[in-house]
């Protein structure tokens, strides 16, 4: 099944982008990105305004945890 997110904030620093789109979600992946896409027939369409969606964002976030599991060594975040 498709997932349609509907007017969010997108940001994708890989792609340098931060704006408010729509985003569609296909067989586990980034079908489409814009506004007002249009939603397949059987898509679940979920309405994030207001909300940050960041694509990829999950999957480093399973990288790094996956990493810390295996006894990588542990970096230190800077404030920006």
């Amino acid at each position: 099944m498709d997932t349609l997110l509907r007017g969010g904030r997108v940001i994708d620093p890989g792609t340098d982008t931060d704006r408010i789109a729509d985003l569609l979600i296909s067989d586990g992946r980034v079908a489409a990105v814009g506004t007002d896409l249009v939603a397949p027939a059987d898509a679940a369409v979920i309405d994030v305004e207001g909300l940050i969606v960041g694509p990829g964002f999950v999957e480093y976030l399973d990288v790094a945890r996956l990493a810390a599991a295996a006894g990588a060594p542990r970096t230190r975040s800077r404030p920006c």
